[in-house]
This record gives C-alpha cells, sequence and structure tokens, in this order.
C-alpha cells in the first residue's frame, strides 16, 4: 500500500499579484523542497501540475514525516522571506 501527499501553495496566496521574480522564487524553492522531502522520506514524486505535486511513500510513517517537513520547512520559508503564501498539504491512503 501506498500513501500519497499532495502539497501545493495556496491559491489565496498573493502570488496573483507578486513580481515574477517573487513568484520563481517561491515555486524554485517549492521544487527544491518537493525534491528533497522525497529523498529524505523514501518518497517518489509521481507527478506535478502547476505549483502542485502528488508525492508517495511506502509507509504511512515515512509520509508523517514527509508532511512534518514540507509543514515546517515552507513555514520557515515563508517567516524568512516575508511571504503570504500558506502550503496546503493532503494525505490520502491508498494507491494511484
Amino acid at each position: 500500500m501506498e500513501f500519497q501527499v499532495v502539497s501545493a501553495p495556496s491559491r489565496r496566496s498573493h502570488t496573483a499579484t507578486a513580481p515574477i521574480v517573487v513568484v520563481e522564487k517561491i515555486l524554485d524553492h517549492l521544487l527544491e523542497l518537493v525534491d528533497r522531502v522525497c529523498r529524505e522520506c523514501d518518497g517518489t514524486s509521481r507527478f506535478s501540475a502547476g505549483d502542485a505535486y502528488c508525492l508517495t511513500f511506502p509507509e504511512a510513517a515515512l509520509a508523517m514525516a514527509a508532511v512534518e517537513h514540507l509543514a515546517a520547512e515552507w513555514g520557515t520559508f515563508e517567516r524568512d522571506e516575508g511571504l503570504s503564501c500558506p502550503i496546503n498539504v493532503v494525505v490520502h491512503k491508498g494507491s494511484l
């Protein structure tokens, strides 16, 4: 059984009116974070669509560790950059 984690910055964020360099910084950081979480938690990035990613993990504990890591790292990034761009993370037990 695989455990899926879907993450994306909130559409309610202010990125719609942000300069393109800020939007690029947000998207680049999200990609780096997703890649790092997959490496550290034995995950696989199955697909992405825009700023949304679908990640799978072989065990529930790894999926939950990934969620905690994503939330903590994104919160730190938001604060350090002075942004208001929360992340939405959804966990689903099942297979693709």
